[in-house]
Formats: structure tokens, C-alpha cells, sequence
């Protein structure tokens, strides 16, 4: 008999945006001059000019 091999996928809350995604998925977020682990849409909003100044004001 043959067992199935499952696959354990980790999960990371991002601190910003509070979503649970897949800790492969994280990417490093410039937060207030640090590198924080975070989601990639966290990290697109950081480093829009549109949205980049709004970003860096939010407290988590």
C-alpha cells in the first residue's frame, strides 16, 4: 500500500493588511526604513508613488 504524501503549507499573517497567506508567498516590505515580512500587495502599495506616502502612515 502506498501513503499519500501531503504537503504542509505554513501559513504567515501579514502585519499589515492582517491576511493569512502562504509563508513562501512573503516578500520584504520598506516600512519606515525597515524591511518588514509582509504580503507582495503590501509590498506594491509601498512602492507606488501613488500610495506610498498613505503606506507609510498606517500603524500595525
Amino acid at each position: 500500500m502506498i501513503k499519500k504524501i501531503q504537503k504542509i503549507r505554513l501559513q504567515y499573517n501579514c502585519p499589515f493588511c492582517k491576511k493569512d497567506i502562504i509563508a513562501s508567498k512573503k516578500t520584504e516590505v520598506f516600512y519606515r526604513s525597515h524591511w518588514i515580512n509582509g504580503c507582495n500587495e503590501c509590498f506594491e502599495l509601498s512602492i507606488s508613488e501613488a500610495t506610498t506616502i498613505g503606506f507609510q502612515e498606517v500603524d500595525y
